[in-house]
């Protein structure tokens, strides 16, 4: 219970002021409505005993003066007045309800806009270091628990929270008119849902943990299915797939199940009870039939308020259940709201525009502290205008050194300078700028060609112009002209609708659209044919020779113009 008590608490510090302004204004009306159904539990006697015995008004000053007051006098007048003023606290109390759920509901998807948006933020402003370090399934299944935390733990609370609200009220009402009968009632039944919740804690964190394991394997497995649909087909590895996600889903699927059982199966026995301890009751009262006429009206208001009572008692028991049953969810969405986002506003920099010369100084680098050296002590300089490029056998390193280029790892030790200035954590986004990487494998949205090649660029926001000029550089443009709707054609997921050698243009061309002062090609064009590959190269080479150039190619023909190759 520690955990979900620490989970509310931070999750209450990463909500925005306004919304935490709503929850203090939701628990008002929550406070309010729970006056509301107190009176009218409260009204439930008099109402019933002034219908059976018009007589008995006078046990009921505030009615007779009321009454008398409204120039009300006639037995029947009295009963109708009476009947439509106590429909109308009925018919009031439910609207103040049902506006207490649409706020609180309002409310929980708010919060989870907040939420979702937050995580992903920060998911997307983490060190590249970081999302090579994880599963993209674990971050991907974190940002879709926040669901999970709306609809098994922030509504539940706020249910429990109306109910335990709602519950006091009628067990105050109800023990103005029977005090012993009442709070023997609530002890009982809360005395069983206690032992309830103390058998069932352990199972419900049980099934918690497997929901949220499990979730995040159907994720993964799909992923990867999905991502090697080629391999499986030409392999045969559909049963394969097929059995592998059964196990992770039905697991998760089968504590789902337990979980939903034991929230609702004390209902059940607790409305049994209940029924029986009133047709005692009834019985008892039958029995003695010179006070049966006075004690009818006080059990029918008390059947009222066991009818009432019982199920704000179980809400509270199954908000509680909800809770639990999900709070490895909440641990993962608090995880991820707790990542320290690299966003901030960034002071000036003068590192605005390359002019000179790329430093690597006594560079060395390992993945982590138990991984080996892939650099010790590495010396390189880049000066503006520079083509160079980059070879070495597969495994040597040529992108992690492309990547320390870029900023996206930092080095081990030693520094990588532009211009004279460290790279660092502030003057990154100035040097993002400058630098274009068109790497092996080409991320394609599934838009338009215009779209992929003005890559991140608002649909009304592109330059056409420099699109077109773009693609020719790149020397799609023929192709793309072909095609119907030409630069507005959709190529499909991940590009499926084009070939290896269009995929990889159009990274081409979206690096010459950003019109950056450092081009960086991984292996861009190994996907291309000879003539094609040579059309690119010429092209490239062509480009203005203020622009810097690195390129790590295995085909030395790929490098016969570079201004000089170093040896990885």
């Amino acid at each position: 219970m520690q955990n979900i008590n620490n989970g509310f608490i931070r999750l209450w510090w990463q909500l925005s002021i306004r919304r935490r302004y709503q929850f203090i204004t939701l628990l008002a009306l929550i406070l309010l409505g729970s006056l509301i159904e107190m009176v009218s539990i409260g009204a439930v006697l008099p109402f019933i005993s002034v219908l059976i015995s018009p007589g008995d008004i006078s046990h009921y000053p505030f009615l007779k003066s009321f009454f008398l007051k409204s120039n009300v006098l006639s037995v029947i007048d009295v009963k109708l007045a009476l009947s439509l003023s106590f429909g109308f606290l009925v018919v009031f109390s439910s609207f103040i309800r049902i506006f207490i759920l649409w706020i609180s509901t309002k409310f929980s998807f708010k919060v989870g806009v907040e939420l979702s948006e937050d995580i992903f933020r920060k998911t997307l402003y983490q060190p590249y270091s970081k999302h090579i370090s994880r599963n993209s399934s674990e971050v991907i299944n974190g940002i879709s628990k926040v669901n999970e935390v709306i609809f098994y733990i922030l509504i539940p609370f706020q249910n429990l929270i109306v109910a335990v609200f709602l519950s006091l009220s009628i067990l105050i009402a109800l023990s103005i008119y029977t005090p012993t009968f009442s709070l023997i009632v609530f002890f009982l039944v809360g005395l069983f849902y206690v032992f309830i919740t103390i058998i069932m804690k352990r199972r419900l964190a049980t099934n918690s943990y497997f929901i949220s394991k499990d979730s995040t394997r159907v994720l993964k497995i799909q992923q990867e299915a999905l991502g090697g649909i080629r391999e499986i087909l030409i392999d045969g590895l559909q049963e394969v797939f097929c059995n592998t996600f059964k196990q992770a889903d039905s697991s998760r699927r089968i504590a789902q199940g337990s979980n939903q059982f034991i929230s609702m199966f004390p209902r059940y026995l607790v409305e049994a009870l209940a029924m029986l301890a009133v047709i005692g009751i009834a019985f008892t009262v039958s029995s003695d039939p010179i006070n049966s006429s006075n004690t009818f009206p006080l059990l029918g208001a008390l059947a009222i308020g066991m009818q009432r009572l019982l199920p704000s008692l179980h809400q509270i028991y199954t908000s509680w259940a909800s809770i639990n049953g999900a709070k490895a969810s909440l641990i993962d969405v608090i995880s991820l709201l707790d990542q320290k986002s690299s966003a901030s506003t960034r002071a000036p920099s003068p590192l605005k525009k390359f002019e000179e010369v790329i430093s690597l100084k006594n560079i060395s680098f390992r993945y982590s502290d138990s991984s080996t050296y892939i650099f010790k002590d590495f010396n390189l300089n880049i000066k503006k205008g520079d083509r160079i490029g980059l070879v070495g056998k597969t495994g040597s390193g040529k992108s992690t050194l492309i990547d320390l280029i870029m900023g996206l790892l930092d080095p081990t030790d030693g520094a990588v300078e532009v211009d004279g200035y460290v790279l660092t954590n502030e003057n990154k986004e100035y040097w993002y700028k400058q630098i274009a990487h068109v790497p092996q494998t080409i991320f394609l949205l599934d838009a338009s060609i215009a779209e992929n090649i003005a890559f991140g660029i608002r649909n009304d926001l592109i330059n056409k112009e420099l699109v077109i000029k773009a693609a020719k550089q790149a020397q799609i443009s023929e192709v793309i002209d072909s095609w119907p709707l030409g630069y507005d054609t959709v190529i499909g997921e991940r590009g499926i609708k084009l070939s290896g050698g269009q995929r990889q243009r159009i990274g081409i061309a979206r690096a010459l659209y950003k019109e950056a002062k450092v081009l960086i090609f991984d292996e861009s064009t190994s996907a291309l044919d000879s003539e094609t590959e040579s059309a690119v190269m010429d092209a490239i080479d062509n480009l203005s020779h203020d622009l810097t150039i690195i390129i790590i190619a295995h085909r030395i023909s790929t490098l016969k113009n570079c201004s000089y190759q170093v040896q990885i």
